[in-house]
């Protein structure tokens, strides 16, 4: 007969043993949440890196619109650590599409994006322009406000240049999908590095936000005069998101997220980070539409996909 000291400690033995496979499925069914790497592309103004390297902690985020509101929203989220890495678009793609946990402030949604990403709105900018160079503003659109690209792009499209697999919006990239004539696609080392040689007088057109545009005029990076135009195609408004890996980690972290979107969108710091970059032309009409798009979001639902 076992004694009952020995019976104790086959009991306990047990008991440990099954505590530690019911915590080993427990993480496996639900990943550690305490971390959120956001991944980081140097994008000005929306992403400013210093010295370009990566944030060590929150606050060494740039001055960018997009490091302003992350920073509103870390405030917010203050049971997660928070740590950044760079990346680009094609590796943030390979990361999230094979389940690595990831988030990033600055996506545009997409419905391939959309088989391995969660997004939840997190703010309005102004439409994708077509940027011309001044002195090809005639020989290219003429008369036309705003500009069609489709008919740009089959008349004059052998004189454009396109970032390579960047995404330019749906109604945008159907438009340059449709044509009959293929843009040039540049692989370049960042978001807006076609804007230089474009006023250099390398080419005659491109496709970029007017924040981005302006941003370049104020930091004196372009070399000649260029035009930054409406778009016929495009949409009124451009919705940008954030988005993180769709799994388990992933879904918990968005709804997070979401919150914390809906709390901070009443911040100034928060909505004014994308309109102080916008050209004066461009700020004055769409005012109205950033003010109603963040009043909606702090007093609506959780918006997440």
């Amino acid at each position: 007969m076992q004694s009952i000291g020995g019976a104790m400690h086959t009991w306990f033995k047990n008991g440990f043993c099954a505590l530690a496979v019911l915590l080993a499925v427990a993480q496996q069914a639900w990943p550690q949440t305490t971390e959120i790497p956001w991944a980081i592309e140097e994008w000005p103004p929306f992403v400013i890196l210093n010295n370009g390297k990566a944030p060590r902690n929150p606050q060494e985020l740039g001055d960018g619109a997009v490091d302003h509101m992350l920073l509103e929203l870390i405030k917010r989220l203050p049971a997660y650590h928070h740590v950044f890495q760079l990346s680009n678009v094609q590796r943030l793609q390979r990361a999230m599409e094979q389940g690595e946990n990831l988030c990033t402030a600055a996506a545009i949604k997409t419905t391939e994006r959309l088989k391995y990403s969660y997004f939840t709105p997190a703010f309005l900018g102004s439409p994708m322009a077509l940027v011309v160079q001044q002195a090809r503003k005639e020989a290219l659109i003429g008369d036309e406000n705003p500009a069609s690209l489709a008919k740009i792009i089959a008349q004059h499209g052998e004189e454009g240049r396109l970032q390579y697999l960047r995404v330019y919006g749906p109604q945008v990239d159907a438009v340059i999908e449709k044509s009959p004539v293929v843009v040039k696609r540049e692989r370049v080392p960042a978001a807006g590095f076609l804007l230089r040689p474009l006023s250099q007088g390398l080419f005659g057109f491109t496709l970029e936000y007017p924040a981005a545009v302006e941003y370049a005029r104020r930091q004196g990076r372009l070399a000649g005069p260029v035009l930054t135009l409406p778009i016929r195609e495009a949409p009124d408004r451009v919705v940008g998101y954030v988005a993180c890996t769709r799994n388990a980690w992933g879904k918990r972290v968005i709804e997070d997220i979401d919150s914390a979107i809906r709390q901070a969108s009443v911040e100034p710091n928060y909505y004014d980070a994308i309109a102080k970059w916008l050209p004066s032309d461009y700020a004055k009409g769409f005012a109205p539409k950033m003010k109603d798009f963040y009043t909606r979001r702090n007093a609506g639902p959780a918006q997440i996909e």
